[in-house]
């Protein structure tokens, strides 16, 4: 399949930590790939996250992010990691209606021109759930648990470009 989009969850998938809106309070310090916040909790990126952004960049393949949080928190620790700049159309909205999300970057795209379909696009969650809820709204979007579908971003990688 010839992917045009790849749109990604933060909490369990982008890093390594569950809710940043809720758990992380400031101050923010960035270093390298680790986020510590206020009381000391530590957010990873996840292992080879910035290879595969730079990868998709290259290859002409969108990514995009639907993540349930409060948008302030996150933004900004993706752009302390110099992060932000990949993501097109991003959804950080305060909901889990991830279906909702992705209609939404679809209904973008399609604003700017670009057609991409839910057979050309490729969604990624670390929860079971999301992955079964976006999967009965878009049945032919390619939905992946990660972890489980995808255990890593070299895999992910491997699925995006055959």
């Amino acid at each position: 399949m010839n992917y045009k989009l790849v749109i990604l969850d933060l909490d369990g998938t982008v890093w390594d930590y569950a809710k940043t809106s809720s758990d992380l309070p400031e101050p923010i310090r960035v270093e390298g790939n680790t986020v510590t916040a206020g009381d000391g909790t530590t957010l990873r990126l996840r292992d080879g996250l910035r290879d595969f952004l730079a990868g998709c960049a290259e290859k002409k393949v969108f990514v995009s992010l639907a993540s349930w949080n409060n948008p302030a928190l996150p933004t900004k620790i993706l752009k302390a990691l110099g992060l932000i700049d990949y993501f097109v159309h991003p959804k950080v909205e305060p909901h889990p209606y991830k279906e909702v999300m992705i209609k939404g970057i679809l209904d973008e795209f399609k604003k700017d021109g670009i057609g991409v379909s839910p057979e050309e696009t490729v969604f990624v969650d670390d929860r079971e759930v999301m992955i079964e809820r976006v999967k009965q709204y878009f049945p032919s979007i390619t939905a992946l648990l990660f972890g489980v579908d995808v255990k890593s971003y070299a895999e992910l990688n491997r699925v995006i470009c055959g």
